[in-house]
């Protein structure tokens, strides 16, 4: 800002105003704050989703579904499972913080958890 205003200037002005003017210029800081917090709030609200909604790298999930059914035919070899552990670890890792973002985007939007997952449908991501 160019012409930057004090605090404490700004709030000696304000008690300068007349009671009209003050009831004027309490509704504009209202209107001014309702706006910055809807702003605000919008924005966590899509920065959440979008990272809600984004699952496993694709290569990862095709690695990861190759060594399931590798592991399912008997196939898997040691160093395959001791792979197919660590996937697992990274989803299970992964759902957690997916799961804590969709908690707080239930806070967020000041509704529960299942109300948020339908309003969004928001669907467990697919792991085989």
């Amino acid at each position: 800002m160019d012409n930057q205003i004090n605090i404490s200037e700004l709030l000696d002005n304000v008690g300068k105003l007349s009671s009209y003017e003050f009831e004027v210029f309490f509704t504009k800081i209202q209107s001014l704050r309702l706006q910055k917090t809807t702003s605000d709030s919008v924005a966590e609200e899509s920065k959440l989703l979008k990272q809600i909604k984004t699952g496993l790298l694709s290569a990862k999930q095709v690695r990861f579904e190759y060594l399931i059914a590798r592991r399912d035919e008997r196939t898997i070899t040691g160093q395959e499972l001791e792979e197919l552990l660590n996937l697992t670890h990274d989803i299970e890792k992964n759902d957690v913080i997916r799961l804590k973002r969709i908690g707080k985007l239930a806070d967020l939007k000041r509704m529960s958890l299942p109300d948020v997952v339908g309003l969004y449908n928001l669907q467990p991501l697919r792991h085989e």
